[in-house]
């Protein structure tokens, strides 16, 4: 659904800036571009693009959101050279064009026959043909692009105090065991929209902790929050997953979490080790 929203703020900013100029306006419209109506068409087109920018860095990472957004630039730029040429107007000029171009040819009878240019049948072949390759490359791209953690069918949502969220993990395979035997494993975690202004600090650890300097690795990040767990050589799956949060006020929630109901795979590995 965010994709046809990024491809139609990108066709409507394509347009406005298209009819900002006065030759294509002209064409368009058969009217003249006034000065006023330049500049809000043009001014309306900018911001509408750097609205898709922004729709697409917020639904995605940014460095997802920026390929999508350039993917979706990419299909409408070329959509638009292709389509504006068989614009309705534009069959009425090629028609009073072809018939002054037409040709008079005068066979031995000293007759007089006229023979108008056809158009080329695979122009409309080729242009179909690279637009079915567009859409093809945008589909593929699109099942390519990783559902992000947070939106996975997977993600754990909780509520601690008075403040809901949804954590989850960034990799859905095992975690990776690093010096020391540590097993690492990325999380993120989201707060409500509202919850971040009362929010300090969160922490996620292995084992409960007994005083909040032992609360565990501290989530870094203020929309979503990230943290590198490590996992202990012997931990258990009993030992839980806990979550720590403080708010501004100084208030400490702390909330034990299944492995299971967060990560089957962190969950799995630790059943192996132990």
């Amino acid at each position: 659904m965010m994709q046809l929203v990024v491809f139609v703020l990108c066709l409507v900013s394509f347009v406005c800036l298209m009819l900002g100029m006065p030759k294509h306006y002209a064409f368009v419209t058969q009217t003249t571009l006034g000065y006023s109506q330049q500049r809000v068409l043009r001014g309306a087109g900018w911001l509408v693009l750097l609205l898709a920018a922004w729709v697409a860095v917020w639904q995605w990472p940014w460095d997802e959101g920026l390929v999508v957004w350039l993917g979706w630039l990419s299909v409408v730029g070329v959509a638009q050279v292709f389509c504006l040429p068989y614009w309705p107007w534009q069959a009425k000029a090629k028609k009073r064009l072809s018939s002054r171009k037409a040709k008079v040819e005068v066979t031995e009878d000293n007759e007089a026959t006229v023979s108008t240019p056809g158009r080329p049948f695979w122009k409309p072949a080729a242009i179909a043909g690279c637009m079915a390759l567009l859409l093809v490359t945008v589909v593929w791209q699109y099942r390519q692009t990783p559902v992000k953690p947070l939106l996975r069918e997977g993600a754990y949502h909780g509520q601690i105090g008075p403040w809901a969220y949804t954590l989850a993990e960034i990799h859905t395979d095992a975690p990776e065991v690093e010096a020391l035997q540590l097993g690492i494993k990325e999380f993120l975690i989201r707060f409500c929209d509202s919850c971040n202004a009362e929010i300090s600090i969160a922490y996620l650890k292995v084992r409960e902790p007994r005083t909040l300097r032992s609360a565990g690795m501290s989530f870094s990040g203020n929309r979503e929050r990230y943290v590198e767990l490590a996992i202990p050589p012997k931990a258990t799956l009993d030992d839980g997953l806990w979550l720590t949060v403080v708010s501004k006020q100084g208030e400490v929630f702390q909330q034990r979490l299944e492995f299971e109901q967060i990560s089957p795979a962190m969950a799995e590995f630790i059943r192996n080790r132990s």
